[in-house]
């Protein structure tokens, strides 16, 4: 039986904040709340892509067009992201191939940015008090993902690069 960290009193809260490398205990507390996010995947990825959208609507033509296709393809690949933190497998294959399919994405920094406010959104919404908690290992996660797609695609095709560094922090994080 899994023990929730948020409901756990024997675990010491330690998060690593001064630190951009995922400890074992950030990948405890990423693959901790990522069960709660499962057990609540359907309203979890309607609030995914309804933060995304309202964004940028044009992103909707980089995903499918249909809401439970879109909702499965997001899910999975969060799981797989997750699962891979044990692992020493870096970019999962469903990363690489999104960066390969839309190499556009590894250039704009709107883009990573619009899709970190909708995950943490998406991630505030559903665990609710306990998202404070675990926020620190899950921007660790993103960023090191953000990292590897922008690699991906740098490194997978040739578009000009003007890049402008942006620092990304969820209002609540504070």
């Amino acid at each position: 039986m899994a023990t929730n960290i948020w409901q756990a009193g024997r675990m010491k809260l330690n998060p690593t904040r001064d630190s951009q490398a995922i400890t074992p205990y950030d990948a405890f507390l990423i693959q901790d709340s990522f069960r709660a996010i499962e057990r609540q995947s359907a309203p979890a990825a309607e609030r995914f892509f309804q933060e995304l959208f309202s964004y940028d609507g044009s992103l909707k033509k980089h995903f499918a067009p249909d809401r439970w296709r879109r909702e499965e393809v997001l899910m999975s690949t969060l799981k797989d992201v997750v699962e891979r933190l044990n692992s020493t497998t870096k970019l999962s294959e469903q990363l690489a191939r999104a960066a390969n399919e839309h190499p556009a994405y590894g250039f704009s920094n709107y883009h990573h940015l619009y899709f970190g406010a909708a995950l943490f959104s998406m991630l505030e919404a559903v665990l609710g008090a306990r998202f404070k908690l675990v926020y620190g290992s899950w921007f660790k996660l993103f960023q090191s993902v953000d990292a590897e797609v922008k690699a991906q695609a740098s490194t997978s095709h040739t578009l000009p690069v003007q890049r402008e560094e942006h620092a990304f922090a969820h209002a609540t994080a504070a």
